[in-house]
């Protein structure tokens, strides 16, 4: 079944704001904005058409037999295809996020949701019902713990200053499954959100497995860092929110986010009159980039109808010529944590170790032996009956 992209009751939702559904119809708003911007995007270009000419360009040449007009119109279409499958791969995740919207509001069940999508596909089943499994869990955990979330309803996790864990469980869920289901041709679906484990899955068979899923970061130190350096992009961002400019940090003086968080404030103002004096330069309707050097950072700037900030800090961090012992260390940390908690409710019962280490180039292959010579089989086998760990590209299974 093709899911429908008229979300005419989320519009309407939108569109009337009942004082019940005030959450609900804000998520409603920013996703379906987000998703009409996207479809706008593709609408406006000619994809058979720019592929065509792009082929044309590099067809059965090197890229130094080009002159430079080419080459120009080479990366410009380049640009142009890269960009166009970025806005689908956005608008497909926004398809299924706002159908488990819809969904959610309509307050169906999860039998009600199988049965309207019969005649889907398996990964849009999973995705779907995972997503309005993840809006439930974060409606109970706002009501009874009143938590406060980066994108409420939206199946985002957002910057780690002020993330709630459950965020990221389901999120490292609805990337494992599909891997794990491939991996074993299997189809198991989401059937409820708990503790211990944290998740429950169930096949056609009615057989069920527990999920539990936990995080592995470098170290203590790395986390803590990772989420200085979030808070440190959120204070500086409401300062210079008033500016119209895009800003792109790209490098920074060599203390830790930690530090330069207590500075930040004495630097605040030579770092508002640099990027300020900067954009006085550039002609209005100019797209040109300026790089502003100012204690210590490096920003790229330019002419923007509305503010914008991220960071391009693409150079990796150096941890040595073999970064698969770190990363072993730090998932295998992770395990041990898991084997001091409470034993799981359900078995078997899998953990998925979501390896956020940061780290480049490791061979996950290699990781895997490394991490049973840490933490045996005999011992994790108290608790679990076996042992992924994921990432955002690969799962990899450790034990057995």
């Amino acid at each position: 079944m093709k899911l429908s992209s008229d979300f005419e009751a989320l519009r309407q939702l939108v569109s009337q704001k009942p004082s019940h559904l005030l959450d609900e119809s804000s998520a409603a708003k920013i996703l379906l904005e987000r998703f009409d911007t996207y479809c706008a995007d593709l609408a406006s270009i000619n994809v058979n058409s720019v592929l065509e000419e792009w082929k044309n360009v590099f067809a059965d040449r090197d890229v130094p037999s080009l002159t430079e007009v080419e080459l120009n119109r080479g990366i410009e279409l380049q640009t142009t295809l890269e960009w166009y499958e970025r806005c689908d791969t956005e608008r497909v995740k926004l398809v299924l996020t706002l159908a488990a919207l819809t969904f959610f509001v309509q307050n169906k069940t999860r039998n009600e949701i199988l049965n309207e999508l019969s005649a889907a596909e398996w990964i849009t089943q999973h995705e779907v019902l995972t997503r309005w499994g993840w809006m439930i869990s974060q409606k109970i955990m706002k009501e009874e713990q009143n938590a406060d979330f980066n994108y409420l309803y939206q199946c985002e996790v957002g910057e780690r200053d002020g993330r709630q864990n459950l965020d990221r469980e389901f999120y490292t869920f609805l990337h494992f499954l599909p891997k794990y289901c491939e991996q074993t041709k299997t189809m198991f679906l989401f059937l409820e959100k708990g503790e211990s484990p944290d998740f429950v899955i169930i096949d056609q068979g009615q057989n069920k497995i527990g999920i539990e899923v936990t995080e592995a970061p470098l170290n203590a130190t790395h986390a803590y860092e990772q989420k200085e350096r979030e808070r440190f992009f959120i204070n500086l961002r409401n300062q210079l929110s008033d500016l119209p400019c895009s800003v792109t940090l790209l490098a920074r003086p060599d203390p830790l986010w930690s530090g330069l968080n207590k500075d930040l404030a004495s630097q605040l103002p030579s770092m508002i009159s640099a990027i300020k004096s900067a954009l006085s330069t550039i002609p209005s309707e100019n797209d040109r980039r300026v790089k502003v050097r100012v204690q210590g950072f490096v920003f790229n700037i330019k002419q923007s109808d509305s503010f914008e900030m991220g960071w391009d800090l693409s150079e990796p961090e150096y941890y040595g010529d073999f970064p698969e012992k770190l990363f072993s260390t730090a998932v295998s940390a992770a395990v041990k944590k898991k084997l001091r908690k409470k034993v799981p409710e359900i078995r078997p019962c899998i953990l998925v170790v979501y390896a956020n280490t940061g780290l480049i180039g490791v061979h996950h292959a290699k990781t895997a032996s490394l991490i049973r010579a840490i933490v045996s089989e005999e011992k994790i086998s108290t608790h679990f009956d076996q042992v992924y760990f994921s990432t955002d590209q690969e799962c990899i299974g450790v034990i057995p």
